[in-house]
């Protein structure tokens, strides 16, 4: 019932590779905060590709050195401001090792997921800070899809419905702290492969969950086991 499920995750790692590590010299704690990396994803990420028994598609980079879940026009925030400083030449060889490098990985998998099963469901895993720009972000978790995508707000919704049962005190909204359709990955592949076929859902957890060791284990199991139940009702229902 996996077979057309695709998990990725590319806020996963702050690693630098060895011929920018001078670039990054005096923004360490930077690197290593939430401008780094999600913090908590990646073991979600993993987590819930376990749990389906699918691959992870991680990134192999921080964000820092150039952000994936934006378009190429986004010059806001495809090169941060340690990154910006670089000439065109090297900007143009970041992209071409890292942004396109990933997205070909990623797309030629959804492909072959449609190819193979007619449909993919594509689960982008983030974190947020419980505070930005001074202000309390009042959830847990928030489901993001696009509200105009009948499948996506069903899936979306069947699966908020499952976690307010499994985690009764849990803060969980829809399209929250950001939209579902921002500009990003999902909506790069939501233009670019055919609908109804592609499918997306993003999920993003508050890290304050996700930083304690002793409870996030248990919170991440259930957002995973919540996930895998709802492919599961989903794919018995179209059967």
């Amino acid at each position: 019932m996996t077979e057309n499920i695709v998990v990725s995750c590319v806020h996963n790692t702050i690693k630098v590779p060895h011929q920018y590590k001078q670039l990054f010299k005096g923004f360490e704690k930077k690197r290593r905060g939430a401008a780094g990396s999600d913090i908590g994803a990646s073991e979600l990420g993993k987590e819930i590709a376990n749990e389906l028994k699918v691959q992870l598609y991680k990134a192999d980079v921080t964000r820092l050195l150039v952000e994936l879940d934006c378009s190429l026009t986004n010059k806001k925030f495809l090169f941060s401001e340690i990154t910006e400083r670089l000439d065109e030449k090297a900007k143009k060889s970041l992209l071409k090792e890292y942004y396109f490098s990933y997205y070909k990985k990623l797309g030629e998998e959804l492909k072959e997921k449609i190819r193979m099963n007619g449909t993919v469901l594509h689960l982008l895993v983030h974190s947020f800070a419980p505070v930005w720009k001074g202000k309390e972000r009042n959830a847990d978790i928030g489901i993001l899809y696009d509200t105009r995508r009948l499948k996506e707000k069903k899936l979306a919704e069947a699966w908020i419905m499952l976690l307010k049962e499994n985690l009764p005190k849990a803060r969980i909204r829809k399209n929250y702290p950001y939209r579902g359709t921002e500009d990003g990955i999902v909506s790069y592949f939501r233009k670019k492969l055919p609908h109804p076929n592609y499918s997306a859902l993003e999920i993003e957890v508050n890290n304050a969950q996700l930083r304690n060791r002793l409870q996030s284990g248990s919170f991440r199991k259930i957002i995973a086991k919540t996930f895998y139940e709802m492919v599961q009702n989903a794919a018995k229902k179209s059967s």
